[in-house]
């Protein structure tokens, strides 16, 4: 068995000093050396470096009854910065939102970008603009309306999406990593963190946008499931009578909801569907689902959800990915 190099260790100990501060925000050398089973010698000099490359902000003695008095440090949340684009509509226009998220996953700016059909060249330039505004932005993550095939747009209802591999362009162009995700896999990350879902509950999450066709995100075993090529869930592809590439008319919808809701249940057999919509009133689906049990025998019936949360769950999705990403920069 090799044993680990000296810089190894240290690079070890450096993560874990980090992630401990990180944590807490501010901390004394004892403190930290407490919670990491560090010597303070180690602690001393680790922070050292950490202040001198602006990651970590020494801070004012704290006042002591006797003795030596002991400096607090602090963790700096701004030295990395995350951009996040979730491109998706708002008041029914074609729109990209921008946010600049800190080490601990917080928001520190939102701005709301028109871009119809959304152009490769807006997305560009946009994060053009906001990496000359903020050069410490090193992470990129963006939520976007279709599906990545082995990094190219290859499923999306908006057409000028199609054939770009975005991702790799933008990573090409500028450097950073870039993580890329549709809508509904983030939304459905989203839910399952903020409700602290288990890797025992399953979860399906449906879509349903006004002008465009649903799409699924499927969680199992702790974490989204995208199947071959990340196509799992593409559920516009069933073959239906209602065509359903600019969405469902409301006459239609509680009869395609529960078609749809049938499917899922039988196949997956999820402990719970969340559903994403506003075409129609809950109750109206929630009754229409129900009746359609009483002649529709299915041998497992999930937990069924109502959300209005689509775009906080899509957000909190993205900036998963992209904090995942900022700290993997940081620990490289």
């Amino acid at each position: 068995m090799k044993k680990s190099s000296g810089k190894t260790i240290k690079s070890q100990n450096i993560n874990l000093l980090r992630h401990t501060l990180k944590t807490r925000r501010a901390a004394t050398k004892s403190e930290l050396a407490t919670a990491t089973n560090l010597s303070v010698v180690t602690v001393n000099a680790l922070l050292s470096e950490l202040i001198e490359t602006g990651e970590v902000k020494e801070g004012a003695y704290i006042p002591s009854t006797g003795g030596r008095r002991a400096i607090n440090f602090s963790y700096h949340a701004e030295f990395r910065i995350g951009l996040v684009l979730l491109l998706n509509e708002t008041d029914k226009q074609d729109s990209c939102t921008v946010y600049l998220i800190n080490l601990h996953g917080e928001t520190v700016y939102c701005q709301v970008h028109a871009t119809p059909g959304y152009t490769y060249q807006d997305i560009e330039s946009i994060t053009a603009d906001m990496i000359a505004q903020h050069p410490q932005i090193t992470a990129i993550g963006i939520g976007i309306p279709g599906q990545p095939v082995k990094g190219k747009i290859t499923v999306s209802s908006h057409e000028k999406l199609n054939g770009i591999q975005l991702a790799q362009q933008l990573e090409s162009q500028f450097g950073i990593p870039v993580a890329l995700e549709n809508d509904i896999n983030a939304a459905v990350n989203g839910y399952c963190t903020r409700s602290q879902h288990t890797e025992k509950q399953s979860v399906a999450g449906i879509y349903f946008p006004r002008n465009s066709a649903p799409g699924m995100g499927l969680y199992i075993n702790g974490r989204i499931e995208r199947g071959k090529d990340g196509l799992a869930g593409e559920i516009k592809y069933l073959p239906i009578a209602e065509n359903m590439v600019h969405g469902i008319s409301p006459a239609s919808f509680p009869a395609v909801y529960c078609y749809l809701l049938h499917i899922v249940t039988i196949i997956l057999a999820p402990h719970q569907i969340i559903i994403y919509q506003q075409s129609i009133a809950d109750e109206q689906l929630q009754t229409a689902w129900e009746a359609y049990q009483t002649t529709n025998t299915l041998p497992s019936v999930p937990e069924i959800v109502y959300l209005d949360t689509f775009h906080q769950d899509f957000l909190k999705g993205i900036k998963a990915l992209t904090l995942e990403q900022l700290e993997n920069v940081l620990m490289d």
